[in-house]
């Protein structure tokens, strides 16, 4: 798995905080600034809990995470988190056509409108990464 080691000096939320940035991309500390500015405990719970806590689990890695959490905000229409993560995703590596193949999915379980909107999200996004592993 590709989750950071954690010694008995980290905290939960610092661990967090590392795979937040990981996941947000080079963007990471402006968004956590964005959340604290609407509410210091928004910046805390994103680091505590959903990264320190339930992003840290042994089940699946990080990338498989990503895939999850992009899906999701896709189907759920989340446009500007999933425009944050699909950047995250290929800061970190993950092939472009990974992520595509599985927006591609939508059409199937969340409909081509979702699909359409999800892939021209992926699509702007790698128009400024025209490196990106595809």
């Amino acid at each position: 798995m590709n989750l950071p080691e954690v010694t008995a000096s980290d905290s939960i939320a610092e661990r967090g905080g590392g795979l937040r940035a990981r996941a947000q991309g080079a963007r990471s500390h402006q968004l956590g600034e964005a959340l604290a500015a609407l509410d210091p405990d928004l910046r805390r719970w994103a680091d505590s809990f959903i990264f320190g806590d339930v992003w840290t689990g042994e089940e699946i890695g990080f990338e498989d995470r990503m895939l999850v959490a992009i899906v999701a905000l896709a189907t759920s229409g989340q446009t500007r988190q999933l425009r944050n993560y699909i950047h995250g995703a290929l800061q970190s590596g993950i092939a472009a056509e990974r992520l595509q193949g599985a927006l591609k999915m939508l059409v199937v379980y969340a409909g081509f409108p979702t699909a359409i909107d999800a892939l021209a999200v992926l699509q702007e996004a790698r128009a400024k990464y025209s490196d990106a592993p595809r």
